[in-house]
């Protein structure tokens, strides 16, 4: 599962432009639904304070056998895309487990031959409908989004002593929770983008996506985050995935006098060590529309250094620190990439 269906999601702390959520990537044309639970406070067997989401979806094209899909995200941010450490569990669940018949769905791991969750819990929850809207999508199709609420029974392990384990046999999720049922929803492109100016980059390709940012948006907000995300392959159940995130402030990104992009991490956060990136293969400068906060029309022009060679000292080598999971240390050297954004 991706992140957050047809509805994009951008996180001010990672910069504009860097996070858009796309939790299911379904095609345009495809059916489906899709449940998000609203964003939930909790406190974990191991005292820890969180965050929880919890995600599904299923494809309901005709003819289409796959399963359905839950993820369960735990966080030290304000939501799965913000600042701090988050990991989504994600499991594979019969079609069954996930459905909807108006006015009230289910969200269920729990069968009588075992819970799709394995190890790791199970849960019977309830979508109750409260209100619905419908609309015609721009290009084709149609999209319904209902609002409900959401309880039930809740059991889930991270399968750490650091976090340890989180639910109950009554547990609810505040309202409203979303159900969205897409008949082919087509709305094309996106609109035109907010102006904004800065520079951001992608790291050497290894088991992890590394990835920083400093931008400018139109209208002052400021913000310089340094990220890695990695996906991981669970031995059980079957299917069974883990995602690994982490986002922290970072200093804010440079170009040196020998044309080099200058990552520096910040004290105090759970990154440490420094990189940098060469000018490479400079490309032609790419523009587009952009729209200003007060409205007004601009030309967003951006300019990007591809076959880059990446540079990490080993007296200090790039490395995201994990409370659950393994560190990541990023690779001494590689290939990477950085472009450089401003408008007028």
């Amino acid at each position: 599962m991706r992140r957050f269906g047809n509805v994009a999601v951008i996180s001010s702390t990672i910069g504009a432009l860097l996070l858009l959520g796309a939790p299911h990537a379904a095609a345009a044309t495809a059916k489906y639904m899709s449940l998000n639970s609203s964003i939930k406070s909790v406190k974990t067997s191991s005292g820890k304070s969180l965050h929880l989401t919890v995600m599904a979806f299923k494809n309901t094209t005709t003819g289409n056998t796959s399963k359905a899909s839950v993820t369960i995200y735990l966080t030290t941010g304000a939501s799965p895309f913000s600042v701090g450490e988050t990991h989504g569990f994600s499991f594979q669940l019969p079609r069954s487990d996930f459905s909807y018949s108006a006015p009230t769905g289910k969200l269920s791991s729990a069968s009588s031959s075992g819970s799709k969750l394995g190890a790791y819990g199970s849960m019977s929850l309830k979508f109750s409908k409260t209100s619905q809207s419908s609309r015609h999508c721009k290009l084709s199709g149609s999209m319904t989004t209902i609002k409900g609420s959401l309880k039930g029974s809740f059991h889930f392990s991270t399968k750490t002593s650091a976090w340890g384990s989180v639910g109950g046999s009554s547990f609810s999720f505040a309202t409203p929770n979303f159900m969205f049922l897409s008949s082919g929803c087509n709305d094309g492109g996106g609109g035109t983008q907010t102006c904004f100016s800065g520079l951001n980059w992608s790291g050497p390709t290894a088991s992890a996506f590394t990835s920083g940012s400093s931008m400018t948006i139109s209208g002052g907000t400021k913000s310089n985050i340094i990220s890695v995300n990695r996906n991981v392959t669970l031995s059980k159940p079957s299917g069974a995935t883990r995602s690994d995130s982490l986002n922290e402030p970072a200093q804010a990104l440079t170009v040196d006098s020998t044309g080099h992009l200058v990552i520096k991490t910040k004290s105090g956060t759970h990154v440490t060590g420094n990189a940098k990136i060469s000018k490479g293969t400079t490309t032609p400068k790419s523009t587009s529309p952009c729209k200003t906060a007060g409205g007004a029309s601009k030309t967003l022009t951006n300019v990007s250094h591809f076959s880059a060679t990446w540079s990490s000292p080993s007296s200090s080598r790039l490395t995201f620190h994990f409370a659950i999971t393994p560190d990541f240390v990023a690779p001494g050297t590689g290939s990477a990439s950085w472009t450089k954004f401003s408008y007028a």
